[in-house]
């Protein structure tokens, strides 16, 4: 089977996933935190919003064409922003957090993680380019 970027579920992106999740717990709490939330409820709503995307993201990795592996790598990094700023509205609309506060950190958790992706899918001989069918990138 070849691998694309998008497939969230193989083990190499299993690995990764703790670490997603936790860059986005602490995004979020980061930024919510005096609006009383804690680390724990961060986490909560970082492991939902991150479970939907993957899942999401399963769709859509095994349904591309692996030439266009980079257009749907941009495309899902909009996408995600997006659901998980839905996912995270109603998630934290107790504790009173702006819907536009919660967006502002769905985009800086989601730029964050995927520039470490980027980087680790597409730099020269990145760790990840021996499991992945990576179109138009050559490795030196």
């Amino acid at each position: 089977m070849t691998y694309s970027i998008l497939t969230p579920l193989t083990l190499v992106i299993a690995i990764l996933y703790i670490a997603i999740v936790l860059i986005d717990a602490f995004v979020i709490w980061m930024f919510t935190a005096k609006a009383g939330v804690s680390f724990w409820k961060s986490l909560l709503g970082s492991l939902l919003a991150n479970i939907t995307t993957a899942v999401m993201g399963l769709f859509i990795g095994l349904n591309s064409n692996s030439k266009s592996n980079l257009i749907w790598f941009g495309i899902a990094i909009i996408v995600n922003i997006l659901i998980e700023w839905l996912i995270y509205t109603p998630f934290f609309k107790k504790n009173n957090v702006s819907s536009k506060r919660l967006f502002v950190i769905s985009l800086i958790s989601n730029v964050i993680v995927f520039s470490v992706l980027a980087f680790l899918l597409f730099y020269k001989t990145g760790i990840l380019t021996q499991y992945f069918d990576i179109p138009y990138i050559k490795t030196v």
